[in-house]
């Protein structure tokens, strides 16, 4: 029998690969945020045999976090430009954009992509709110999508799940469920009764948990349970203005009591999950840097070899700084317990000296050096971006575009690969949703829409170039356009060519002032060829013309027609 969307509505599953996300997501934030360790101690680290324990590296490089920042500028370092099927809503879109300052919030949408492997849309009606629409950002971990699983293209529900602290103070967890036909909204439960999952009662046997070897988990339930109530929440039936009070459920069944269900007035599910990178196995998405955090089966991986040398490296140069002395054949009793450079000592006994120990860190520093920066470049390759020092490029700004898409080929195949999963499949979707929905909940800014024709709700997505267009490339454009004229292209496409050559946001407009400009250049020629006919019938000469004067007759200048015909005749 096919599972329905009702039958999904307060069930007890779980998404397609959700323990296995919530663990990389977790893993991908401590790695970009440089604090790795000692979260993830077995990943990376080397025996300190004088201390006789395993420590871990002390120097975090920030490579996990320049993949993602370089990665989310050049994506949308020219942003994208969003045309709607039918021009009467293309103005409520527009304004809906700038109401919710998408423009400042591309970076942060694809940062979120880059760690979470994915990030989730959603909109919401408020007509109290100015920008009417509001638009969240979502974790993957927050916002669950329930596929059919006859049909992984078509989406049944959404489950929307996290903890939150609330007006009161009191850390409490949330949820609300979503499909095309309905929208329910649940009691929330206090944060200390769940698991940090928010699905398992966490009764005392399991509060017992704290005392467990597990630091992970107790660092889990410390956080997202107990922290809140040591700084004073307290679970109380007085709640906030605008908060419901909070009832502790009787720990029998689902713990999840639904407080509100109505029809979902959009008629479809308002999300979009728009994936980083789309590879096979990963239903939600891939990270920037995720193939380089290894794994509890394969070890370290590559940013932990990454930070292992540079640690190490750092020992070395300590080493080298401040190094370990030795006494040999002295018979002090009052020793010093460190040598300070300049200082001078007595030592007492037969041939008595302090030594200084070759430890080989300073031999050993220029080949650790080159062997980190081999691993940073293989770090970046593997991601596939280009951490170029520009400072050693001769003639960057004499390239073309052409010859900078080379240098940075590697972004330029990235971008590629994820601007149909930010545009088309997810900015250009999720509007085209939200006009749906606007549409059937009767706003009539969208009143050109039909709901059941996707025709008429559609929206694409437009990408510039990667690189805007260099003196170089201009001057090579404008080469072949005279080339083109040369071999007879009509004029027309010629204006058009130049107006998108030199950027002009109105084509038609410039167009239209190009045939005027020609039209009286036309006249003027005639003007003037006329005037030197009659002065060469009266015998009178023309005077010379200043050295480096141009006229309207020559193409150089665009001036008025009373201008023109009076350097035509002379000036008179």
């Amino acid at each position: 029998m096919p599972v329905t969307m009702g039958d999904l509505i307060g069930a007890k599953l779980k998404a397609i690969g959700e323990d296995e996300l919530a663990g990389t997501v977790k893993m991908a934030h401590a790695y970009y945020h440089a604090r790795p360790y000692p979260q993830y101690p077995s990943r990376s680290h080397w025996w300190d045999a004088e201390a006789k324990e395993s420590r871990h590296p002390r120097v975090v490089l920030p490579v996990a976090k320049l993949i993602v920042d370089i990665g989310c500028d050049f994506l949308f370092k020219r942003a994208p430009v969003l045309r709607a099927s039918e021009e009467d809503i293309q103005e409520p879109i527009e304004r809906i954009w700038d109401a919710n300052e998408l423009s400042s919030k591309l970076f942060a949408l694809a940062q979120q992509g880059g760690i979470e492997g994915a990030v989730v849309l959603k909109f919401s009606k408020d007509v109290g709110d100015p920008r009417r629409y509001p638009i969240s950002f979502l974790s993957p971990l927050h916002a669950r999508f329930y596929w059919d699983p006859d049909d992984v293209d078509r989406l049944m529900m959404v489950r929307v799940q996290y903890c939150r602290e609330r007006t009161d103070g009191v850390w409490a967890w949330y949820r609300e469920e979503w499909t095309a036909e309905e929208y329910v909204e649940y009691e929330e439960l206090p944060a200390t009764v769940l698991d940090v999952e928010g699905e398992q009662w966490l009764s005392r046997t399991n509060r017992d948990l704290m005392a467990a070897k597990d630091r992970t988990l107790r660092r889990q339930i410390w956080d997202q349970v107990m922290k809140p109530f040591a700084r004073g929440g307290q679970l109380n039936d007085a709640a906030a203005p605008g908060e419901r009070p909070l009832q502790v459920p009787e720990p029998t069944g689902s713990p999840w009591r639904p407080a509100r269900r109505s029809q979902n007035p959009f008629g479809v599910i308002p999300f979009v999950m728009i994936r980083n990178i789309r590879e096979y196995g990963t239903p939600v998405g891939q990270g920037d840097f995720w193939d380089l955090l290894g794994s509890a089966a394969s070890g370290a991986g590559l940013l932990d070899k990454v930070n292992l040398t540079a640690s190490l490296l750092d020992l070395g140069n300590q080493a080298s700084a401040d190094p370990s002395w030795f006494f040999k054949n002295v018979q002090n009793e009052d020793l010093p317990t460190r040598i300070l450079p300049g200082g001078v000592y007595s030592l007492a006994g037969l041939n008595a000296d302090v030594l200084k120990p070759e430890t080989g860190a300073a031999g050993m520093q220029r080949p650790m050096q080159e062997f980190l920066a081999k691993l940073e470049t293989l770090a970046y390759q593997a991601a596939s971006v280009s951490n170029i020092d520009t400072s050693q490029v001769t003639g960057l700004g004499q390239m073309s575009g052409y010859a900078l898409s080379l240098l940075y080929a590697p972004l330029v195949a990235l971008a590629n690969r994820k601007r149909p999963n930010y545009g088309q499949d997810g900015l250009g979707k999720f509007f085209g949703l939200l006009a749906a929905g606007a549409a059937r909940s009767g706003d009539r800014d969208f009143e050109a829409v039909e709901p059941g024709d996707p025709a008429t709700w559609q929206v694409k997505v437009e990408w510039g170039p990667h690189f805007a267009m260099t003196p170089l490339d201009r001057q090579m454009e404008l080469a072949n356009l005279k080339a083109a004229a040369d071999l007879g292209m009509p004029l027309k496409y010629l204006v058009k060519e130049l107006a998108k050559l030199y950027g002009f946001e109105e084509p038609e407009e410039f167009e239209r002032e190009a045939q005027a400009d020609a039209e009286m250049r036309g006249v003027l020629s005639d003007l003037r060829s006329m005037a030197q006919e009659a002065l060469a019938r009266s015998g009178i000469q023309p005077p010379p013309r200043p050295e480096g004067v141009m006229t309207a007759a020559d193409g150089g200048l665009k001036m008025s027609g009373r201008m023109a015909l009076g350097e035509g005749v002379g000036g008179g």
